[in-house]
């Protein structure tokens, strides 16, 4: 386990070339990572590092928390750190190199995408449905509203006050008012929900699947038009059928 950090030599973003290599003592492999100014968050399978990147050639561990369960998944959004941990969801306040615990969230079954809204609004994707909590109190977070709907099952991206949500379809909502989401239109996408979502600046939303059952894998990559976000139109996908499971995990 570890990770590399890259630079583009004299400026060509095609010649990379590393400039520092942080090894882990510790089996398994980086699962996410997200950066803050000079520092790095890297979850391993139970542990959440909080590395030094201000000088690329000697990253430094800063800070290792041990959770009871794997890291499923981290999102960070200004000063705040969400963890998904089995069926739960950790709430951390970053506090200069260290990160405090403030509350624990536990919706219904196991979180799967997060949106925040710049006034503290936290949109919680599960399979099953939507949750708004207001998290304006980062140590009491508060049920705002709590969309049931059995198609709902991943990802999330917030662009404005336009909320995306994964599932069997992907969702469109109006979150003007975060509080009463208002679903506009509902996108066929054939085929399994989306692991990862990438607005490009080009109005077209971008989602890859990847999806493994009885040893077969199915991956693709689909391109949504959401110039109007009240009409967006799917476009042809090929899938991958020879997948392997470390394919489409991310998008950038």
């Amino acid at each position: 386990g570890g990770f590399v950090d890259y630079v583009p030599r004299s400026g060509d973003p095609t010649a990379l070339r590393p400039v520092g290599e942080l090894r882990l003592a510790l089996s398994g492999t980086v699962r996410h990572l997200s950066v803050l100014e000079n520092r790095a968050f890297v979850t391993v399978q139970n542990k959440l590092l909080t590395v030094d990147v201000s000088n690329p050639a000697r990253l430094a561990i800063l800070d290792e928390m041990v959770v009871d369960e794997g890291i499923g998944s981290l999102y960070q959004h200004e000063d705040r750190l969400y963890l998904g941990v089995g069926d739960r969801l950790l709430l951390f306040e970053i506090v200069g190199n260290e990160i405090e615990q403030t509350a624990v969230i536990v919706p219904p079954k196991r979180p799967s995408g997060f949106a925040t809204t710049a006034d503290n609004y936290l949109f919680v994707s599960y399979f099953g449905g939507l949750i708004v909590y207001d998290v304006d109190d980062p140590s009491e977070p508060a049920e705002a509203a709590h969309l049931v709907d059995n198609s709902i099952g991943g990802t999330a991206l917030l662009n404005g006050e336009i909320l995306y949500v994964s599932g069997h379809e992907l969702h469109v909502f109006d979150v003007a008012d975060a509080t009463t989401p208002q679903l506009m239109q509902e996108v066929k996408i054939g085929g399994p929900a989306f692991n990862e979502l990438l607005l490009g600046e080009d109005g077209y939303l971008f989602g890859t699947v990847l999806f493994c059952e009885f040893g077969f894998c199915l991956a693709g990559l689909h391109a949504i038009d959401v110039e109007q976000p009240e009409n967006p139109v799917a476009l042809p996908t090929d899938y991958e059928r020879d997948a392997r499971i470390g394919d489409f995990r991310s998008l950038y």
